[in-house]
């Protein structure tokens, strides 16, 4: 396995479910694993009761798991929940949590935080080796992964194919419906009503008719006077 698979995809994922991630902290788990089993999930060399990636013997494990029962019972719960290199790298980082202080951000720092407070004064290990492991790590991102959770996968475009006509009419005043499959892997059928008609103008209103002329009157004719007779 490689640093940066190491960093990726046993690292990262303990320390997020932990809620305890930071650079420097992925920075410290990489050179302790570095140091303390060049990445390989073994039982200690020359037959000691270490194992692992960070090489814990089992009488310090437990003895973490009692303080973390009676401080933080959260966390230990988070871990037990992990399985294999990543509950691994998560008992790792609670261990460093119980050390005083922060973690340093130079890596000479971490050498000396790591021998004093993992490895310890008794330890065989010397900051000198934890720094010549340290060259492995060189060329690797530490936020491949962003701080906090997985990355977002980039944005699919959609082939070609997954566009398909459901319905060609005949009409071309009928509607059109077209099934695809959009960004988020989900089939959509859409459909195409056309344009919307305009509403038919209001007939005009009748013209009302004309009324008839009235008639003329008839010219008055005079009348004939009668003389009397003598």
């Amino acid at each position: 396995m490689t640093p940066q698979e190491f960093v990726d995809t046993i690292i990262a994922p303990a320390l997020v479910a932990l809620d305890l991630d930071s650079i420097e902290a992925r920075e410290l788990l990489l050179g302790t694993a570095l140091q303390e089993s060049g990445l390989r999930d073994i039982a200690q060399e020359g037959g000691g009761p270490a194992f692992g990636f960070f090489q814990p013997e089992p009488a310090s494990l437990a003895d973490l798991r009692i303080w973390l029962a009676a401080r933080h019972p959260a966390w230990m719960e988070i871990a037990d929940g992990l399985i294999g290199g990543v509950q691994e790298a998560a008992y790792a980082r609670l261990h460093y949590e119980r050390a005083p202080g922060v973690i340093p951000l130079s890596t000479a720092g971490q050498a000396a935080y790591y021998k004093q407070w993992y490895n310890t004064p008794l330890g065989k290990a010397t900051t000198d080796q934890y720094l010549a492991n340290w060259a492995q790590a060189d060329g690797v991102v530490f936020d491949a992964i962003p701080l906090g959770g997985a990355p977002t996968p980039p944005a699919q475009p959609i082939p070609a194919d997954a566009v398909t006509v459901a319905q060609l009419p005949t009409d071309p005043t009928e509607p059109q419906s077209v099934t695809y499959v959009n960004e988020a892997g989900l089939q959509v059928t859409e459909t195409d009503l056309g344009p919307i008609p305009e509403a038919p103008e209001a007939p005009e209103a009748p013209e009302a008719p004309e009324a008839p002329e009235a008639p003329e009157a008839p010219e008055a004719q005079p009348s004939e006077v009668t003389e009397p007779t003598p």
